[in-house]
């Protein structure tokens, strides 16, 4: 069970557990330091084709706005994205990690619109710092945020509207990582780490067994389960600046994270 010691001066973690669809602005992500999460697979992607190279991925809410963005004469610019887990018609990439390879995506600014994922990042713009987390780089998201004085919100996107475990499960892990006194976590927060505290050691099975899981797996895509649970396989915390997802070292006016 997660500690719930309360230090004088705790900072508040929280778990939103998805992304209501009505909701155009996530009111809990004021002045916090946010860990947006789509593990089915938006910010899996997104670190995947940030780590393998890309400049910077730009989300955007509709394939419609993707295009308008999209300059056929500009080499540098990609178009990535999916509707309904399925890659869109004339998209360079749809929304797989492994689709985003170092040879394919290097320096390339990618126009992305997921159904769900995006559509997050997107609605917390009130946020202190949004940092973009997933499996592969859950270690360094925990050092990110273990560094930070504020209030975190995991912010989950969820599937159309509706919880779904594989977020849970990674804001879970979060959690119990960070319950060493510095953090007061919220009731959902507790609750999530009491999900990954009893099935982080089947965690792909759990991911599978979930309503995404099986549409995944039923568009030939289980695979990219598999490879979305993978922990720990890169430092590589992508972060939001303005309109854009940046890697640490590209962070507008050329700071560090």
């Amino acid at each position: 069970m997660v500690a719930r010691r309360r230090p004088s001066r705790s900072r508040e973690m929280d778990v939103l557990s998805f992304l209501p669809l009505d909701v155009e602005s996530v009111a809990e992500a004021s002045g916090r330091i946010v860990i947006a999460v789509d593990i089915l697979r938006a910010t899996s992607t997104i670190v995947a084709a940030l780590d393998n190279g890309a400049a910077r991925v730009v989300p955007v809410l509709t394939p419609e706005e993707a295009l308008s963005l999209f300059d056929p004469m500009e080499p540098s610019l990609r178009l990535g994205g999916e509707r309904e887990g399925l890659r869109l018609e004339g998209f360079h990439y749809g929304n797989s990690p492994s689709e985003y390879t170092a040879d394919s995506v290097r320096d390339a600014t990618i126009l992305f619109t997921t159904t769900n994922g995006t559509r997050l990042l997107r609605a917390c713009t009130g946020a202190s710092r949004i940092l973009i987390g997933c499996f592969a780089n859950l270690s360094a998201v925990v050092d990110a945020v273990r560094s930070e004085r504020r209030d975190v919100l995991i912010a989950c996107a969820g599937t159309a509207g509706r919880l779904t475990i594989e977020d849970m499960l990674f804001a879970g892990a979060c959690v119990s990582r960070l319950a060493d006194g510095s953090f007061d976590p919220t009731d959902s927060a507790t609750t999530a780490a009491v999900l990954w505290e009893s099935l982080s050691n089947r965690l792909v099975e759990s991911m599978a067994s979930g309503r995404h899981g099986r549409t995944l797996d039923g568009i030939g895509l289980g695979e990219d389960i598999r490879l979305c649970a993978r922990i720990d396989t890169t430092t590589t915390v992508p972060e939001v600046a303005g309109n854009t997802i940046l890697k640490p070292s590209r962070r507008a006016g050329g700071k560090t994270a």
